[in-house]
C-alpha cells in the first residue's frame, strides 16, 4: 500500500507539473514576442435591410497578440510599440504612403503595453472603418521598440514565436463606381413585368415601355447617390433618389413614387418590394449600364396592391 501511495503522489507531482509547464510559454531565454508576424482582415460589410430600401455599413476587427517568455512572471512588464499606418495603394481617394491612421481604431493605446503580474500574453484589437470608397489596402506596421526590463530579449530567433514586428493589412473590398463618367444620363424603360412566380406573372405594363428617365449624380461624397429625374411625359411625376450598393452591386431606394402614367384610371405608383427574400433586390449591371429595379406596383387610389414588379432601365 505504502508503494501505492507513493507512486499516487509522483503521478500527482509529474500532472502538476506538466499544468504548469503548459499554463505559460517558459523557455530558458526571457523574450517578448508577437505571436504571428502577420494578421489580415477584411475592411467590413455592407448590410442591406431586409427591404432593400438602405445600407448600413459593418466595420471589422482584427486582434494582434503579444507573448512574454520567462520562468517568472510575478512581475509586471512594459513593452513599447511603433505604429505606421499607410495606404499601400494610390487611388482616387489616396495616395500610397499617405498617412491611414484615422481610417482605423486601437481598442486601447498601442504606444506602451503592459503585462500585468502573471500574464503572458497581452492583446489588442485593431478596428476598420468600412466605407465605400475604393482606397486600397492599409497596411498597419507595428514593432516592439523598447522593454522595461533589459534582461528580455525582443524576439528569439530558436523559437517558433519570435516576431518583433506584425503586418496588420486591412484589406479594401470596396468596388469602385463614377456616376458622373458611367451612369449619368438618359434611361430608357425596357421591361415593366410582374415578377416570375408572382400572381400576375406573365402581365406586362406596356404604357411604361419606352418612357425615359434622366439619371443625375448628386455630388454626394462617397459618390453613390443619384436621382432619377421626374419630367413631363417621362417615367416619373416624381424625383426618386437611389443608391448605388457599389460591391453587391444593388441598388436601394425608399418611398413610394407617381409614375408619369396611368394604371386603372389613376396615376401609377411603385416603391420597394416588400418580399425581397421571395423577389431579390434591385441591382445595377455595369457591364450593360442597366438598373433592374424590384418593386411593389399600384396606384395612387388603391395603394401597391397589384403585385410585384420587374422595372428595367437601360442607359442610351
Amino acid at each position: 500500500m505504502k508503494n501505492i501511495n507513493i507512486l499516487l503522489v509522483l503521478l500527482f507531482s509529474v500532472a502538476l507539473f506538466s499544468c504548469e509547464e503548459d499554463e505559460y510559454p517558459k523557455f530558458d531565454k526571457k523574450y517578448v514576442a508577437f505571436t504571428s508576424s502577420v494578421v489580415s482582415i477584411s475592411e467590413g460589410a455592407v448590410s442591406l435591410d431586409v427591404d432593400g430600401s438602405s445600407a448600413s455599413l459593418i466595420n471589422n476587427t482584427g486582434t494582434v497578440t503579444l507573448i512574454r517568455s520567462t520562468t517568472d512572471y510575478s512581475q509586471p512588464l512594459t513593452v513599447n510599440l511603433s505604429v505606421n499606418s499607410v495606404y499601400s495603394d494610390t487611388s482616387a481617394f489616396a495616395n500610397g504612403g499617405d498617412d491611414a491612421t484615422n481610417e482605423i481604431s486601437f481598442s486601447k493605446d498601442v504606444s506602451t503595453i503592459t503585462f500585468a503580474a502573471g500574464e503572458a500574453t497581452s492583446s489588442f484589437d485593431i478596428t476598420s472603418t468600412e466605407d465605400l470608397e475604393s482606397a486600397g489596402n492599409i497596411v498597419v506596421t507595428i514593432a516592439i521598440t523598447s522593454v522595461s526590463d533589459n534582461s528580455y530579449s525582443i524576439g528569439e530567433a530558436s523559437s517558433a514565436i519570435s516576431a518583433t514586428s506584425v503586418v496588420f493589412t486591412v484589406v479594401e473590398d470596396d468596388c469602385p463606381i463614377d456616376l458622373p463618367t458611367d451612369w449619368a444620363g438618359t434611361y430608357t424603360v425596357t421591361a415593366f413585368d410582374a415578377a416570375p412566380g408572382s400572381f400576375n406573372e406573365g402581365f406586362s405594363v406596356s404604357s411604361a415601355v419606352s418612357l425615359e428617365a434622366e439619371l443625375v449624380p448628386d455630388g454626394d461624397p462617397l459618390g453613390i447617390k443619384a436621382t432619377l429625374k421626374a419630367a413631363p411625359g417621362g417615367f416619373l411625376a416624381d424625383d426618386m433618389p437611389i443608391t448605388f450598393n457599389t460591391c453587391p452591386e444593388t441598388i436601394s431606394f425608399s418611398g413610394d413614387y407617381t409614375l408619369g402614367f396611368s394604371q386603372n384610371s389613376a396615376p401609377a405608383l411603385m416603391g420597394p418590394s416588400d418580399e425581397p427574400l421571395v423577389y431579390g433586390s434591385s441591382i445595377f449591371d455595369p457591364a450593360n449600364k442597366k438598373i433592374t429595379f424590384v418593386v411593389g406596383y399600384g396606384n395612387t387610389a388603391s395603394g401597391l396592391v397589384f403585385d410585384e414588379f420587374i422595372v428595367v432601365l437601360e442607359k442610351q
